[in-house]
């Protein structure tokens, strides 16, 4: 064997290496997660998203707004990662239009929690788990102690505002 056949066979060797060691690697990699349930998404709000029953509003500066109406507005919150996530709800309400004294009866996962509109703007967090790809169903009912109906044609009984919607 000559010496540019040895270093060829050198240069052979290692890249067999070399590649047998990406390979494990890799493998290795594969199997171990990447980092904690807590920080999956770099921006978890951008893979959530929410279909509601009531139809989505614009006001005069065309931000978007859903009437809770006195009925009850269903709102399905999906998490469209492969990954599960854990976070906050963030929900903002305002007060309907005849400026009524309000309960908001928020129903998840069979549980209900009450919250009482005691300013015109109230904001509601709430920790949540999704699994990867999970609908999770929240049932909103407003509990006003008078009737807010419009003049302008609209038969809605109209309950809270929901101004915002975010999740963190």
């Amino acid at each position: 064997m000559n010496i540019a056949q040895k270093l060829m066979n050198i240069f052979m060797g290692l890249v067999v290496i070399i590649l047998i060691t990406l390979g494990i690697h890799t493998l290795i990699n594969i199997f171990i997660p990447l980092s904690k349930i807590e920080n999956t998404e770099v921006n978890k709000s951008k893979v959530i998203g929410l279909i509601s029953t009531s139809s989505m509003e614009f006001d005069e500066n065309n931000n978007p707004f859903w009437w809770i109406v006195r009925e009850g507005s269903e709102l399905k919150f999906t998490n469209y990662s492969d990954e599960p996530l854990i976070g906050k709800i963030v929900l903002k309400f305002e007060d309907n239009p005849c400026k009524n004294l309000q309960l908001i009866d928020l129903g998840m996962k069979n549980s209900i929690r009450q919250y009482r509109f005691i300013n015109p703007e109230t904001t509601i967090e709430f920790e949540i788990v999704f699994e990867k790809r999970e609908t999770i169903k929240l049932i909103l009912k407003t509990t006003q102690f008078n009737d807010c109906y419009q003049n302008n044609g609209d038969t809605r009984n109209f309950g809270a505002k929901l101004i915002y919607w975010g999740f963190i």
